[in-house]
């Protein structure tokens, strides 16, 4: 394979993404969609695995992979590809940067197969240090000032009037699995992923109030709702519970999901009526 002279095998929260292209092994005759592309790094580990990949982001003129064609696409606006296109999709660190992040997984179930994957990472609100830093100032990090109008404004084009939004939009473990509901997704399972130090220091510290203030509502909203099949009230509690009370949500500073389409927008729309309906 001919590349430029580029590293396209940064660390960060890109080893981990790496590992995991990697672990699915020979992925010839799978269509893949990397969205947003950044400069590559993403669709070169699909490419090497032998996927026919699509690369799409808002500033194309980053990506440095030769291979490939980056399509020019604002993920605001929608996704330009054709429903059920793609086996696999990943949204490496882009999520957080969306104004709408209901619509922008509601795409992206869209554009796949039914049982097709979606991987996307963030980073994480759902982590100790996280937690306390948006206690003490409502900022993800203490050190940092909370999301404003001046420094969350990562990226501006001259040309035009598009703007990329920093992290004003970061999401919890919690939030984004209700967000996939929404989208017809359902997780499979989040990859651990680098570990902060300060939250692994405090996790013995909080870890027992965290459980004691899961399980309230746990006990308490499972009486409530009594329209709602018992089974599937119990089973949404039971997942919550668990995914607040993991610590790999506690402790790692990236949220890593791996997730399958198990419905139609349609299909998810008359679910959640049906299950919900008074």
């Amino acid at each position: 394979m001919s590349t430029e002279n580029y590293n396209f095998e940064k660390g960060g929260i890109n080893k981990h993404v790496n590992a995991f292209v990697k672990s699915l092994g020979d992925l010839t005759g799978k269509k893949v969609l990397d969205c947003p592309a950044g400069d590559g790094r993403t669709s070169y580990q699909f490419l090497k695995a032998g996927a026919e990949v699509t690369s799409a982001d808002l500033f194309p003129q980053f990506f440095k992979l030769k291979e490939i064609h980056c399509d020019q696409v604002d993920l605001v606006e929608g996704l330009p590809y054709d429903d059920e296109s793609f086996d696999i999709a990943i949204c490496q660190e882009g999520i957080e940067h969306m104004p709408d992040q209901v619509f922008a997984l509601q795409e992206f179930s869209r554009v796949l197969k039914k049982g097709g994957k979606l991987i996307m990472t963030t980073p994480s609100n759902s982590h100790l240090r996280a937690r306390l830093s948006l206690f003490l100032n409502e900022s993800e990090y203490y050190k940092r000032s909370a999301p404003n109008e001046l420094d969350s404004i990562w990226f501006s084009e001259g040309k035009t009037d598009r703007l990329y939004y920093g992290h004003v939009f970061l999401l919890n473990a919690l939030k984004l699995r209700t967000l996939s509901k929404f989208s017809g997704l359902k997780i499979t399972k989040f990859v651990k992923t680098d570990i902060g130090t300060t939250s692994l220091l405090l996790l013995p510290i909080f870890y027992p109030f965290i459980v004691l203030f899961s399980l309230f509502p746990f006990l308490f909203y499972t009486k409530k709702l009594k329209h709602i099949d018992s089974h599937v009230r119990k089973q949404m509690m039971k997942e919550q519970f668990l995914l607040n009370c993991s610590p790999k949500t506690l402790v790692c500073k990236d949220l890593f999901g791996v997730f399958e389409k198990e419905r139609s927008l349609q299909e998810t729309i008359d679910y959640l009526k049906a299950v919900t309906r008074n």
